[in-house]
């Protein structure tokens, strides 16, 4: 009696963690090294002090947030810039994978799930108003 046959290796695996930290590390290079424009110092303010930003108030940021600023790692402003690199690198990644299911529901062959959720996760992650 022969072994069953294994199902091809999926790439989708892989290639969705290598997405996010690609992403990440591009983030992270780019980042800024403290304070930014806009609601950045308010948002770290909020997080070191565990208070509450203006409206909605953030409360995920500002937990997560807190979380990071015990890490011994640079500046509290800078350790909240490694907070949302995580999470926008993330919410790549996670739009990648979906990108590649929904390829496959709709029948396209996996390269082509592949490169169109490649192609979703760079039209995703890098405008500038998800970037900054």
């Amino acid at each position: 009696m022969d072994a069953p046959a294994l199902p091809p290796r999926s790439l989708a695996g892989p290639l969705t963690l290598a997405v996010g930290l690609g992403f990440f590390l591009l983030y992270l290079v780019t980042a800024a090294p403290g304070l930014y424009f806009m609601d950045s110092g308010e948002l770290t303010a909020a997080a070191y002090a565990l208070g509450t930003a203006h409206p909605p108030g953030f409360p995920a940021h500002t937990l997560l947030g807190k979380l990071l600023t015990f890490l011994p790692l640079g500046s509290v402003a800078f350790r909240l810039v490694l907070l949302s690199a995580l999470a926008g690198a993330l919410t790549v990644a996670l739009a990648f994978r979906l990108a590649v299911e929904l390829g496959r529901e709709l029948g396209y062959d996996e390269p082509v799930a592949l490169l169109g959720a490649g192609a979703a996760a760079l039209v995703l992650g890098l405008p500038q108003y998800f970037w900054r």
